[in-house]
């Protein structure tokens, strides 16, 4: 089984959707996605706050998902009671003061007493203050997106090395179109995703795509299939528990 653990689906028609360049500005629906997986994690796409909940609804209505990773303001003592579907929490830490991550402990630990994975996106200069939060949330299992946003190899490599310390930490390979643009080659991804895949071990690297902003998926899905075992191409799986 091939579990994409990291898709996105929107329709600025019926959410807001205001970090959305012009040439994303359309529907990006399930029969749009071509990346090739048996199974999709859609993870929360940065609608307007108070459209979290009907985000949900509106993907679970599309019966395309077999995980939901949803929004809630973890530093506002929310309630996370979701529909089964949802196995996971995201608040977008990428770009907000380190205040923040003192800020969402309380809400990460709830995350962890109510079985859900909390999905932390940040960039490589706060990968520090994602080891404190494990540190401090050791019951929760943290999904760190997008390896971090490398931003280049070092000190990228040193950082995500301590944070793999943390045993309840799990790395995401997807979202290097991201960093590194659409003309990217294997041999520029090589190098993070076997770091990765050292530090972490197999066992605790899932495989994403990040479409529809990694734009050719089965491309990415090529590239993290010729570095990693098969095993981790189904570990979405595993780590969303469905």
């Amino acid at each position: 089984m091939i579990a994409d653990g990291h898709v996105h689906f929107w329709d600025p028609g019926r959410l807001h959707y205001d970090w959305l360049p012009d040439e994303l500005r359309r529907p990006f629906l399930p029969e749009d996605y071509g990346g090739g997986a048996d199974a999709l994690v859609f993870v929360q796409a940065d609608c307007r706050d108070d459209e979290g909940r009907a985000e949900v609804e509106w993907v679970e209505s599309l019966g395309a998902v077999s995980a939901i990773v949803a929004f809630a303001p973890l530093e506002n003592d929310p309630d996370l009671v979701f529909p089964p579907v949802v196995k996971g929490v995201r608040r977008l830490l990428q770009g907000q003061p380190d205040a923040l991550f003192d800020a969402v402990v309380s809400g990460v630990r709830r995350c962890g007493e109510a079985g859900l994975v909390f999905d932390a996106c940040v960039t490589r200069e706060q990968l520090p203050l994602v080891t404190a939060l494990a540190a401090r949330c050791p019951g929760t299992r943290i999904v760190l997106d997008h390896l971090g946003k490398p931003h280049g190899l070092d000190p990228w490599r040193e950082h995500v090395t301590v944070l793999a310390a943390r045993e309840n930490v799990f790395c995401k390979l997807s979202g290097l179109e991201a960093e590194l643009g659409p003309g990217w080659a294997r041999e520029d991804v090589r190098p993070y995703l076997s770091h990765a895949l050292d530090v972490f071990g197999a066992e605790r690297c899932l495989y994403g795509s990040d479409w529809p902003l990694t734009r050719d998926p089965e491309r990415w899905l090529d590239a993290v299939a010729s570095v990693a075992p098969a095993s981790v191409l189904a570990n979405a799986a595993a780590v969303y528990g469905f």
